[in-house]
C-alpha cells in the first residue's frame, strides 16, 4: 500500500500497540543506511538495537540517549521525548495547519481530545482563523 509518495511502515511504539504511519521517502535512505552500516549486527526483531549489547530499545535508554545529543549540541533546555513529540504536533498544527484529527493518528491517539492537549491557542493563531472567514 502506498500513501503518494510515503510507503507507509508499522511502528510499535507502546508493548502492543503499533501504528501504521507513512514514511517519507527521505527517510527510507537513511533507515536504509543505519540498518547496513550503524545498527549493531545483532538477531533482533526490533529495528533499532542498542549499541553494547544489541538489545531492545527502553523509553529511559532513548530518554537518556536524548539527553546526551541535546547536551552536545549545546541545548540548554530540558529535552525529553515527550518534548519532542509535543512539539511535532505543535508545529504540524501550528505552524504546516495539519488538522487536530490527522495530527492524533499520527500520534497514534485513540480520541481527538487527547491529541488537543500539544496545541497552544494564541491570540495571533484566533486571529489568524476569523481572517480566513472573510
Amino acid at each position: 500500500m502506498k500513501m503518494g509518495n510515503f510507503q507507509p511502515i508499522l511502528l510499535g511504539i507502546l508493548s502492543l500497540i503499533f501504528t501504521i504511519i507513512p514514511l517519507h521517502p527521505e527517510l527510507a535512505p537513511i533507515l536504509q543506511d543505519y540498518l547496513e552500516n550503524a545498527r549493531p549486527k545483532v538477531s533482533s526483531p526490533y529495528f533499532f538495537v542498542t549499541k553494547k549489547m544489541g538489545t531492545k530499545m527502553t523509553p529511559g535508554y532513548i530518554r537518556l540517549t536524548i539527553h546526551k545529543i541535546a547536551e552536545e549540541a549545546g541545548i540548554t533546555k530540558n529535552v525529553t521525548p515527550h518534548v519532542l513529540r509535543h512539539s511535532f504536533a505543535t508545529s504540524l498544527y501550528k505552524d504546516h495547519g495539519v488538522d487536530l484529527l490527522r495530527i492524533g493518528k499520527l500520534l497514534g491517539h485513540a480520541s481527538p481530545r487527547a491529541t488537543s492537549i500539544y496545541t497552544h491557542t494564541t491570540p495571533e493563531h484566533l486571529r489568524e482563523a476569523l481572517e480566513k472567514l472573510s
